[in-house]
C-alpha cells in the first residue's frame, strides 16, 4: 500500500488544527468547569449572604416594629399625660372659680352683716342720742328746780335771819 501524502497533508490540514486545538478545548473545559464550579461558590455565598441581608431585614424590621411600638406608647401616654394635665387645669380652675364664688358670697354675707350692724349701731347711737338729750333735759330740769328751791331756800334763810335779826333786835 502506498501512503498517498497529499491525502495525509489534506487530512493534517483539514484535521491538524483541530487536534492542535484539543488540547486548548480540554484547558478551555476544564477552565469552564473551573469557572462553573466558582459561580456555584459565588452563587453560594450570594445565597449566605442574601440570607444574611434578609435576616439582617428582619431584626431591622423587628427593631423598628419595637422602635414604632415603643413610640406609639411613648405618644399615648404622653397624650393621656397631656389630657391629665389638662383635666387637673379645668379641675383647679372649676376650684378656683368655686372657692372664688364661696369666697364673694361670704363678703357679701359679711358686708350684708356688717350694713346691718352699722344699721343696729345706728339705730343705737339715735336711741343712746335720744336718752342723752331726754337725761340732759331732765337733768336741766332737775338742776332748774333744784336752783329754784336752793334760790327760795336761801330767800326763806334771808327771811329767817332778817326775822332772826329782828326777833333779836326786839329782844335786845
Amino acid at each position: 500500500m502506498a501512503i498517498d501524502t497529499a491525502a495525509l497533508r489534506k487530512f493534517q490540514d483539514l484535521w491538524g488544527p483541530v487536534l492542535e486545538a484539543i488540547p486548548a478545548v480540554l484547558e478551555a473545559t476544564a477552565k469552564q468547569s473551573d469557572v462553573e464550579r466558582m459561580l456555584r461558590v459565588k452563587q453560594v455565598e450570594f445565597e449566605e449572604a442574601d440570607k444574611k441581608i434578609a435576616k439582617a431585614f428582619e431584626e431591622a424590621d423587628k427593631r423598628l416594629s419595637s422602635v414604632n411600638s415603643e413610640m406609639e406608647q411613648a405618644m399615648q401616654q404622653k397624650a393621656k399625660a397631656l389630657a391629665d394635665i389638662e383635666d387637673a387645669k379645668k379641675a383647679q380652675a372649676a376650684d378656683n372659680a368655686k372657692a372664688e364664688e364661696a369666697q364673694r358670697k361670704l363678703l357679701d354675707e359679711w358686708n350684708q352683716k356688717i350694713a346691718s350692724l352699722q344699721s343696729q349701731f345706728s339705730n343705737v347711737e339715735a336711741e343712746h342720742a335720744k336718752k342723752v338729750a331726754a337725761a340732759e333735759a331732765f337733768f336741766a330740769e332737775k338742776t332748774a328746780a333744784l336752783e329754784a328751791d336752793v334760790k327760795e331756800l336761801e330767800k326763806r334763810k334771808a327771811a329767817a335771819e332778817k326775822a332772826l335779826d329782828a326777833l333779836r333786835s326786839k329782844l335786845g
